[in-house]
């Protein structure tokens, strides 16, 4: 009888050791964040509310480089499917702004806003290159995300203000211009053709040296 209840909890303590190690091995582990990912299978995509802030060690602008842009970087910013976006902006003065409004023109479309470090950032290197732009054949346009709480027009116009900006500012108060481009993070510069289409797209900061290159490559 001994034996048998010998043998009962050997069984037993096999039993409870496999038990625990399955355990620790399906739910005692940590998930990576691409695990986490890809554990959603809900298959909906949720509309860009708040866009966040992009940095990025390769796209910050570097004062001790002389050299060109390489240009196959200049080609990985070419859109795959140019697209001509339509939108409804307004300026200092609260008059409507479109696209349309610049046809003839390049246009240089960067998405700011005063709270974005980045976007904080980049401005030096779009207030050189606007001062330097012949506005008949190339305009840049600063539109501000204004949403009229985290970012409103005062606030904007206050930084623009107090760092002697001269830019272009145009204001997204109702979201316009922010749906028709998709952004979902910020800053983004986009490059538009004398047509209105759009052929270079920049995620993240960026530099005037990179975007006279992509100018120079629509020439």
């Amino acid at each position: 009888m001994k034996k048998y209840s010998f043998i009962l909890w050997i069984l037993l303590l096999a039993l409870v050791l496999g038990g625990g190690y399955y355990f620790l091995e399906n739910f005692g582990k940590n998930a990576t964040p691409q695990e986490v990912v890809d554990g959603d299978s809900s298959g909906e995509s949720e509309a860009p509310s708040e866009p966040s802030e992009t940095p990025s060690a390769e796209e910050t602008p570097s004062d001790t480089e002389e050299t060109p842009v390489a240009l196959d970087a200049i080609d990985k910013l070419k859109v795959k499917k140019p697209f001509s976006p339509e939108f409804t902006i307004y300026n200092g003065e609260n008059e409507e702004v479109t696209l349309a409004d610049y046809k003839g023109k390049k246009v240089i479309l960067n998405f700011w806003a005063s709270w974005c470090p980045p976007c904080v950032f980049e401005m030096p290197e779009f207030q050189a290159l606007h001062e330097v732009l012949d506005p008949e054949e190339t305009v840049l346009l600063a539109v501000n995300l204004t949403d009229g709480q985290r970012e409103t027009k005062a606030l904007a116009d206050k930084f623009i203000e107090e760092n002697d900006l001269t830019l272009n500012v145009l204001y997204d108060t109702t979201g316009s211009a922010f749906y028709e481009f998709k952004v979902s993070s910020i800053p983004q510069t986009f490059i538009i053709d004398e047509e209105g289409t759009v052929q270079y797209a920049i995620m993240g900061m960026t530099d005037k040296k990179t975007l006279d290159s992509i100018l120079e490559r629509m020439e």
